[in-house]
């Protein structure tokens, strides 16, 4: 599989690079009929010094490693609302009112964004052990 890296901050030997796979349709996922949508994800790890802020780079993912992020992406917030809809009909003043299940589930949306964020923050470090970054893109 074949993946691009953009390197978006530099401290010293260390890197954040946002990873993103080589798809057929470029960039233009929003008008092609093939269905291989994928979200970028970053990484942190260590770089070659000749390599800048804002540079491009190969970067191969190790065939044995499966990526979690696209299921980790769908199953928060699915069950963030199945919580909040079980939660909402547990309270029996509630159960009737779908004004206050609807705002459960819009705070539950909201919520599980932020829990999302905060994952992709802890599993960086994680991901980079299942990425080869490679050369630079002249």
């Amino acid at each position: 599989m074949k993946y691009i890296g953009r390197i978006e901050s530099r401290n010293d030997q260390d890197a954040v690079i946002l990873v993103k796979k080589v798809l057929p349709c470029k960039d233009s996922c929003r008008s092609c009929s093939a269905g291989c949508k994928y979200y970028e994800t970053h990484i942190h790890t260590e770089v070659a010094d000749d390599i800048k802020e804002g540079d491009y780079v190969n970067i191969e993912r190790k065939a044995e490693t499966s990526n979690k992020s696209e299921i980790i992406r769908y199953i928060i917030p699915t069950a963030m609302i199945i919580l909040a809809v079980v939660l909402v009909q547990l309270i029996p003043a509630a159960r009737s009112n779908g004004l206050i299940l609807a705002l459960a589930i819009l705070f539950s949306v909201i919520s599980s964004h932020f829990v999302q964020k905060y994952y992709d923050k802890t599993s960086m470090k994680r991901n980079a052990r299942n990425f080869v970054v490679g050369k630079k893109i002249e």
